[in-house]
């Protein structure tokens, strides 16, 4: 058992050259493994549910799906990740059991997994039983995890989940050891072809990312329009100068909540509204950049109007009563 070397998690921030790529674009015969366990040390803690798809000419061909009797109990902390409980593990076949038929799906082979030095580093003490322990595991593997930081680098964390979020690809029951490696070996074939064709994808999200903002845009939009369409100042713009008996703030939700809009900057042309308040406190050239603006648009004929306080309210009280009755219409 000392003479097990344990695998270090790789470096994601190393750079893959070109041939690490080629090399990984090649693969063809591979297999996909994932473990669940009883804790997170392979020299104390055991594996209770392996998975294993054997691919070759990247066709699945062989399959190991199964529980595993750990001869120790499993943890509380354990099971609430996993799910597998001492009794769901019983009858399960033992380390002894499986390490045969384990060694034959992986020796000689490539293997693919999700921080899969975890997974391997526990697979070592499971061939140990094995019936030859003196023919010696031979086998090369490639982490998603750390792949997937070369592929794509701009992701907020790289998480088997939140990777297959990324590629709508079904997890199936999460932290279950078969489903984690069929989701992962769909998560490598993404990659693999990402890779190759970074550009055209890039390029066909950034069009649907723009889609689908359009759509929630006009989503947003018609719920407006359903719920403030029967205000009088649906949609109206309305500009605020001065100091009020309420605080800005309470004014412009007043505002907000019968379908106005806020407009932050000067008056224009398609403002409808200066509520005017107390200007006697501000400098001249805050006067000037906004009153006085209104006032240079209504003298040129545009629809401004500069109202006071008591004016707004009013109209904010109208509009609340026109979307009162329309509320009353719509639900008798």
């Amino acid at each position: 058992m000392d003479d097990i070397v344990i695998l270090e998690k790789p470096n994601p921030n190393c750079t893959y050259s070109a041939d690490d790529h080629a090399e990984i674009l090649g693969m063809r015969d591979f297999c996909v493994l994932d473990v669940e366990t009883t804790g997170l040390n392979c020299r104390i803690h055991r594996i209770v549910q392996i998975g294993i798809i054997k691919v070759v000419n990247n066709v699945a061909v062989d399959r190991l799906d199964t529980l595993v009797n750990p001869e120790m109990e499993i943890p509380a902390s354990a099971t609430k990740i996993h799910g597998i409980t001492n009794d769901d593990v019983i009858s399960a076949p033992t380390y002894d059991e499986i390490a045969d038929r384990v060694y034959s799906l992986l020796n000689n082979s490539t293997v693919v997994g999700h921080n899969v030095t975890f997974d391997l580093n526990f697979i070592q003490f499971l061939l140990i039983r094995r019936s030859d322990p003196d023919s010696a595991l031979t086998l090369d593997y490639i982490d998603t995890w750390a792949y997937s930081h070369q592929v794509l680098p701009s992701m907020p964390n790289y998480k088997l989940q939140t990777l297959l979020q990324f590629y709508g690809i079904d997890p199936g029951k999460a932290h279950t050891a078969y489903a984690d490696a069929a989701a992962t070996l769909e998560l490598f074939n993404h990659l693999r072809y990402e890779y190759t064709h970074k550009e055209e994808l890039e390029k066909q999200r950034a069009e649907m990312a723009k889609a689908e903002k359009k759509r929630q845009r006009e989503e947003a939009d018609a719920e407006r329009r359903r719920v403030f369409s029967p205000s009088p100042l649906f949609n109206k713009r309305v500009c605020f100068t001065g100091s009020f008996s309420l605080d800005r703030e309470a004014m412009e939700k007043l505002a907000l909540s019968v379908g106005a809009l806020i407009q932050e900057k000067n008056p224009t042309r398609n403002t409808a509204y200066l509520v005017k308040g107390d200007v006697s406190e501000l400098p001249e050239w805050a006067i000037e950049r906004k009153l006085g603006k209104a006032e240079a648009l209504v003298a040129a004929g545009k629809p401004v109007e500069i109202i006071n306080e008591s004016e707004y309210l009013s109209l904010i009280a109208q509009a609340k009563a026109a979307l009162a009755a329309a509320s009353e219409v719509r639900t008798s």
